[in-house]
């Protein structure tokens, strides 16, 4: 009995740590958007890059996660649900990623006024630009 508790407590350690890893990407995202609204394109391409080892790394783990839930048969009433949030969250990393390498190829314009009506109303969360004009980035020239 003891050894099923100890892989259980390990496999929430590495779910705990799965979730980290989204979180760190999601704000590692919003400063790689803060930075190409800024033209530093240096730092958002370095961004960029640690948001694709991050989502790596984050895979990995994901991968680690789902053979300890089948090898081991732990929490079996709850590993479709587990199974499932993993996947989820492993396609919010992916989204986050995808959408910073699109801003790196496609480079769109966004204008001055765009950039200051939202951080002026937001205080420097640029999250709400795109849901307020209901664009896509491509779409600003």
């Amino acid at each position: 009995m003891n050894i099923f508790l100890r892989r259980t407590k390990q496999l929430e350690a590495q779910i705990d740590d799965y979730l980290d890893k989204v979180d760190r990407g999601a704000l590692i995202f919003i400063q790689g958007l803060k930075y190409y609204f800024e033209n530093r394109q240096e730092e958002f391409e370095q961004r960029y890059r640690d948001l694709r080892l991050l989502e790596s790394s984050g895979d990995g783990l994901r991968r680690e996660i789902e053979n300890e839930l089948y090898a081991h048969t732990l929490i079996p009433e709850w590993r479709g649900d587990v199974l499932g949030l993993l996947e989820s969250t492993d396609r919010v990393l992916n989204r986050l990623s995808k959408t910073l390498l699109n801003f790196s190829i496609e480079q769109p314009v966004i204008p001055r006024c765009c950039l200051e009506f939202c951080s002026g109303e937001y205080g420097q969360s640029y999250s709400h630009l795109f849901s307020r004009f209901k664009c896509r980035p491509g779409f600003y020239q």
